[in-house]
């Protein structure tokens, strides 16, 4: 007898056996007990017609199914097997009711009925609640074996990286990235796809609606490789013709949906037929599928034992597999709300809790080797410090400083927000931190906005305040700068760093949803630790705040790589020295000298477009020059160029984007020949 707590995994095991032992054996060896079993079934497997019977344990301890087999002669009870035998313990992270009552087996079977207990995730508390509640014997009488594996799974890269703020959409294209190459390396039949992908959300509407947007996009995208193979004359492979074409099955999967719905979906994703499900964690539970090649949390689970039980669901034919956890550090918050925890004993609560603790720790640590801290978790300490794998190694191997960075100005800015507003939520936190006013605050935002320039180079609020030539013009662009660079989302991603630092201390609050009588709901709020008071007072001798580059600030250094390359090919293409530029420019896409030499006024400015660049007036440039050599006839020639810079008269550059004929530039812009002169001047008219 195999006692099992769900009806997915019952149906994988029986089917399994069925289909080869059972074939084997001309008849089915093997059958699944369950609320929505018939009489007749059951009657069947209580007179020993079957060689396994799996039943979920409410099944089995109500209405004297247990007695039944218990005073059976023909369907006599050789070994009791309990599943997932985590869920016997109140520490443990599935914890269920019924599981307690599992020591009436050892009662009513008697002693000689030897009984096996199985879990992939019990820590030393969870293993003594499970030999206690299930009668198991001890260790002394000589008849417990107890065997331990290692939690370590060699072939599974780990990674986390966070949701962001730009929508869902773009947080999954990463994902839809990856599964359309594998769907076109498989076009054709040159090369099946690669495994299968469970998507795990914390929701059921979730599941609705993000497997709806994969399926949208992975079927746009595939319509698009039709499309350009069938306009190219190569055959799509089976593609069809202009986008008629299914790119990748994707069906949601939760504990809402009919039984048959749920079944045909769990069917066709074992078979293979369904490469994607998004799920709630009921999905996946024991089902033994070798190639899932992919596990996305997006989302995070409630414990650390959730997580590494969903991970392990990858990889188990032991190729290397991926294992994402997608999602923010407020996301965590949320498992102190009632909702979740308001039907958990005292006892539960501080379990999950802690559970739930490490596990955040766990996401926005991005130094620490993942699997060591998997490993550290259940006990176990592992003979190597890097694993070589996750992403965290990965970084830091390809960082000089080991993935840690100086971030003393923007930790302060943080904490004297949180010293502005304390005990304060967290996005209240980080709007002061952005927006906040009063000098200590303004001071602090533009230190913290000139620690995340290029080193060794001005700032582009002093370059524009260069090129203006005053002191307004140093603050205004000073402003500018540190209203790109000191984002929302790099303040958010720094509080976790703050916290594990120990520089920030969270709490939590609560207020009653829709008044007096509510629902609780629960929130976190940020208060200085001593540490971080000493950082904030910015007092001699404290120590730099050295911490994990958060994701936002690694993103943004990648677009801006990606966008200063762009902007350095559009110089280059007017004729302008791009070296000659500030990098820190260059990031952002403007400032006095890209906005002089690009042409740019403030209209385009806002359209992100780029005028008509000043290498159309080279030649009047040039001849103004030597006329101011020759004849010192300077002030002759500049205002006949000024006209032309303004009127833009003969130029054929990027007309998509020109100021039609006559218009002005807007008052007090800067003329731009001087500034795209080779040697990079940036002062004069």
């Amino acid at each position: 007898m195999v006692v099992s707590p769900l009806l997915a995994l019952i149906s994988d095991q029986v089917n399994k056996l069925n289909f080869t032992a059972g074939l084997a054996r001309g008849g089915p060896v093997a059958i699944g007990l369950s609320g929505q079993s018939t009489a007749a079934e059951v009657d069947a497997a209580v007179a020993g017609k079957f060689a396994l019977v799996y039943v979920t344990p409410e099944k089995l301890l109500m209405g004297g199914l247990l007695a039944r087999f218990a005073s059976s002669s023909a369907g006599r009870v050789a070994l009791v097997a309990v599943d997932e035998a985590h869920c016997v313990s109140q520490w443990g992270h599935d914890f269920r009711p019924e599981y307690l009552k599992m020591g009436q087996v050892r009662d009513m079977l008697g002693p000689g009925v030897p009984i096996v207990a199985l879990t992939a995730t019990a820590v030393p508390k969870v293993r003594a609640d499970i030999l206690a509640n299930l009668k198991l014997r001890t260790v002394e009488s000589g008849m417990l074996h107890v065997a331990s594996g290692s939690f370590d799974r060699t072939n599974l890269r780990i990674r986390v990286a966070p949701k962001g703020s730009s929508g869902v959409a773009a947080a999954l294209e990463p994902l839809v990235a990856a599964l359309d190459k594998e769907r076109r390396r498989g076009t054709g039949g040159a090369q099946p796809p690669v495994g299968s992908t469970i998507v795990y959300v914390p929701t059921q509407a979730e599941t609705v609606s993000i497997s709806s947007l994969l399926t949208a996009r992975l079927a746009a995208l595939a319509a698009s490789t039709a499309s350009s193979s069938a306009g190219g004359g190569g055959g799509g492979g089976g593609s069809g013709g202009g986008g008629s074409v299914l790119a990748v099955d994707v069906r949601p999967y939760h504990g809402g949906l009919g039984m048959g719905e749920r079944e045909q979906t769990h069917r066709a994703f074992v078979t293979g037929q369904c490469r994607v499900v998004v799920a709630t964690v009921a999905f996946g539970m024991g089902i033994d599928k070798p190639d899932v090649r992919r596990v996305v949390h997006f989302g995070p689970p409630q414990t650390v034992e959730q997580y590494y039980q969903e991970i392990g669901r990858a990889g188990r034919d032991g190729l290397a597999s991926d294992c994402w956890l997608i999602c923010n550090d407020a996301e965590f918050a949320k498992y102190g709300d009632e909702f979740y925890v308001g039907k958990l004993s005292v006892g539960e609560r501080e379990a999950r809790g802690r559970s739930c603790a490490a596990l955040r720790a766990y996401a926005s640590d991005g130094v620490h080797c993942r699997r060591v801290a998997l490993l550290a978790f259940f006990g176990e300490t592992p003979a190597f410090e890097r694993c070589g794998t996750c992403d965290s190694c990965e970084r830091s191997a390809s960082q000089e400083d080991g993935g840690l960075r100086d971030f003393t100005p923007l930790a302060r800015l943080l904490l004297l927000a949180v010293q502005r507003c304390p005990n304060s939520a967290v996005g209240k936190v980080v709007d002061c931190a952005h927006g906040g006013a009063g000098a200590e605050l303004d001071a602090a935002r533009n230190a913290a906005a000139t620690s995340l320039l290029p080193k060794g180079r001005a700032t582009a609020g002093t370059a524009a305040g260069t090129a203006a030539g005053t002191a307004a013009g140093t603050a205004a662009g000073t402003a500018a700068s540190t209203g790109r660079r000191v984002t929302k989302d790099t303040l958010k991603d720094l509080v976790p760093a703050l916290v594990g630092a120990g520089l920030l201390a969270r709490a939590s609050a609560s207020f009653e949803q829709g008044g007096p009588g509510g629902r609780s709901v629960r929130y976190e709020t940020l208060s200085l630790t001593p540490g971080g008071r000493a950082v904030a007072s910015n007092a001699p001798g404290s120590k730099k705040v050295l911490l994990p580059v958060p994701a936002a600030i690694l993103e943004a250094e990648a677009r801006a790589a990606r966008h200063a390359a762009a902007v350095a090919a559009e110089l280059k293409a007017g004729g302008v020295d791009s070296s000659c530029v500030p990098p820190e420019e260059l990031a952002v896409g403007s400032g006095a000298v890209v906005d002089a030499c690009v042409g740019r006024d403030e209209e385009e400015r806002e359209r992100g477009g780029f005028g008509r660049g000043c290498c159309c007036f080279y030649p009047l440039a040039l001849l103004g020059l030597v006329a101011h050599i020759v004849s010192s006839s300077f002030l002759v020639l500049p205002p006949l160029f000024a006209v032309a810079a303004d009127t833009r008269i003969g130029c054929a550059r990027s007309p998509s984007t020109a100021r039609p004929a006559g218009r002005k530039r807007p008052s007090g812009s800067k003329r731009c020949w001087p500034r795209c002169w080779p040697g990079g001047m940036v002062s004069g008219t």
